[in-house]
């Protein structure tokens, strides 16, 4: 009964998270239009790649086994519960700081009026989402008794990998030397860690 109200509670985390997202994406447009740039295929499949790992982590939840842990552990089920708490509350407190500021990760691009935010979650680490993200993933992961949350450790490359493509293709050109200066004073997605 305890396995199935962990995995009711993290489904609840990870989809409430995603109406959360696309509710506060629409408001953001408002605020502040995107400007019109073409997405690369890069984007589109990372996007993709993305999309493909959360419902593979939501299907799990439902109950299909992938890797299952065999001796499945209470512990395990709960501290993952725990790593998806944590990594869903970054997220939340990440996009409330960005306010509309923030633009969809997929999108990589600078809206029109978009500041440059240093405050709060941001003066720690530049991208707390995609720390965030990976967390919840993992947890998600662990909740389900998967080994895949393992695997899903290498979740932080594709978020490394993201997060070094916005700040090279747009970030460092958009904000020029205020973003340099930051990068200095801040990690990149795990706070006095890399």
């Amino acid at each position: 009964m305890l396995d199935i109200t962990l995995r009711i509670l993290a489904l609840v985390l990870l989809v409430g998270r995603y109406i959360y997202w696309e509710i506060e994406k629409q408001k953001a447009q408002k605020i502040l239009p995107k400007t019109n740039r073409k997405q690369a295929l890069i984007e589109r499949l990372s996007w993709y790649f993305s999309w493909f790992v959360f419902l593979v982590v939501c299907v799990q939840l439902l109950g299909v086994q992938i890797l299952p842990i065999v001796q499945g552990n209470i512990y395990v089920q709960i501290i993952g519960l725990g790593v998806l708490s944590l990594g869903t509350w970054i997220c939340f407190i990440a996009r409330r700081t960005l306010a509309e500021n923030w633009v969809s990760g997929e999108e990589h691009q600078i809206k029109n009026g978009q500041k440059l935010v240093t405050t709060g979650v941001y003066s720690f680490i530049r991208h707390p989402i995609y720390l965030g993200l990976t967390l919840s993933l993992i947890g998600g992961e662990m909740v389900a008794q998967s080994y895949l949350y393992i695997s899903l450790v290498a979740y932080f490359f594709w978020a490394y990998v993201q997060g070094k493509r916005e700040e090279s293709n747009f970030l460092r050109s958009h904000f020029g030397e205020e973003y340099k200066k930051y990068m200095k004073h801040t990690k990149m997605l795990i706070p006095f860690v890399l």
